[in-house]
Parts: C-alpha cells; structure tokens; sequence
C-alpha cells in the first residue's frame, strides 16, 4: 500500500488559516444570536415557576372554601341543637336541669359567633389570594408575551444562521479528523488555555535570563518585562473565563498582541544591543 502523503507545511498553513476563518465565522454567527437561547430558557423557567405558584394559590383558596363550608355546617348544627334546647327547657322538672341547658344554649352561641369569626377571617384570605392569583396571572399573561416574542426572535436567527452554523461545524470537524494541530482541536479548550497562560509566565524568567548574564541590559529588560506582564494579564483574563468555554474577541486579542509583543521584543533586543 502506498504511503499516505504527510502535507506540506504550506498545506497546513493554508489549513490552519482556513479553520481560523471558519472558527470567526461561526463566532460571528453566536455572537448575532447572542443571549437569546438564555433568555429564552430563563423566561421557560419563570413561566414554569409562576404556573406552580398559581397552582399552590388555588390549592390553598379550594382548602379555604372547604373549612368555611364546614364552619357554616357548624353553625347550622349549633343553632339546631339551640333549638333542641330551647324545646326541652319547656319540659324540665327543675331549676337544674333549665340552668344545664341554658348553658348548653350558651356554648353553642359561642361556637356560633366563632364560626362566624373564622368565616370572616378565611373570606378575608381568601380575598388576599385572589389578588395574589390576579397579580401572578397578569405577570404570567407579560412573561408568556415575552416569550413568544423572544422565541419568535430565536426561531428567524436560526432559520437565517442553522444551516450555514452546521455547515461551518461540519467543516471544522473534518479538521479535526485530518489532524491539523491545533492545541484546542487535539487536548480540548481548557487545556489550551491553561496552556496559552503557563507559556505566558514562562516568558518572565526568559525575559530576565539574559539580563541576568550580562547579555542584555535595562534598556530591552525593563519595557521587554512591562510587555511581558501585560501579555500575562491577557493570558490570565483569557483562562478565567467560563470553564471549557473561549471569549473569542479576547482570543483574537491575546493573538494579535502576541504578534506584536514578539516584534517588539526583538525591536528592544537590538536597540539595546546598539546602545552598547
């Protein structure tokens, strides 16, 4: 069988650039669509949040309605045995048995007008509740709006964006499966960006090393260090971003900065190497 053919370092260039185009292009395409899947979501989360409250109100409103019918029941059957017990106090024998059941009587006022007492304070909650269902419905009524609005948005962005999306990402893994070597396509994100800033603090000590035997002096040291740092502060801003996630513009800014940083530290190099 013949060898497969390793490509030249022209054909990965011309590869890696590619990849670069596709990977902007599809930044490009995330960043039009923005929050949108987020806020879409966030809004499905409170709708699904208010539902249940309203649910919980109406529970607790059926339970309200329940213990007023049962103190009406109670008042019903308090005054029925009041009734009982004015006809009997016609029939006693004696004072005793008439004071018995004027208390009786009385008792069964007292549940009466405590009844009436519970009614009053249950219709009074249930009142509350009403106004907490209309509040939560009306909120409900704007987020539902909301949303479909929202998603109306997200729906024209995918039809416009989905099928040119799939296509980039389609290209992007062919990339991947060619082996073209590029740090976040072979060991994942988070690698590559705890890569990208150890190799940033690794340019401090070779910055300094040739200072420290004499090659070099405090004119390529000193602002050669302050590149360094700044280039370190890119780094780290770059890595602490969201977990196994890129800021694509600080990406592209690191790269760009550390085109510059390079040229300007062997533009350091040899003013200082004339000076001397």
């Amino acid at each position: 069988m013949a060898k497969k053919k390793e490509p030249t370092v022209e054909e990965k260039l011309r590869a890696l650039y590619d990849l670069q185009l596709i990977d902007s292009r599809i930044d490009k395409i995330r960043d039009i669509r923005g929050e949108l899947p987020l806020e879409v979501r966030d809004l499905e989360d409170e709708i699904e949040g208010l539902n249940k409250r309203i649910e919980k109100l109406e529970v607790s409103l059926k339970e309200l309605d329940d213990q007023i019918s049962s103190k009406k029941n109670l008042i019903e059957e308090a005054k029925a045995l009041m009734k009982k017990y004015t006809e009997q106090q016609k029939n006693v024998r004696n004072n005793r048995e008439f004071d018995s059941l004027t208390k009786e009587t009385e008792y069964q006022e007292l549940e009466i007008q405590l009844a009436e007492k519970n009614i009053k304070e249950f219709k009074a909650q249930i009142e509350l509740k009403n106004e907490s269902v209309e509040a939560v419905k009306s909120t409900l009524s704007e987020k539902t709006d909301h949303l479909k609005h929202k998603k109306g948005e997200l729906d024209n962005i995918l039809k416009e964006t989905e099928k040119e999306e799939n296509m980039l990402l389609a290209k992007s893994e062919d990339y991947k499966k060619a082996n073209i070597p590029m740090l976040p396509l072979t060991n994942g994100v988070e690698s590559t960006k705890i890569n990208i800033f150890v190799y940033s603090l690794l340019m401090i000590p070779v910055i300094i090393f040739p200072y420290l035997i004499n090659f070099v002096g405090l004119i390529f040291l000193i602002p050669s260090l302050i590149l360094t740092l700044y280039y370190n502060f890119l780094c780290y801003e770059l890595y602490n971003f969201k977990k196994n996630k890129f800021n694509p513009k600080k990406a592209k800014s690191i790269f760009g900065y550390s085109i510059l940083y390079l040229f300007l530290v062997f533009v350091l190099f040899l003013i200082d190497k004339i000076s001397w």
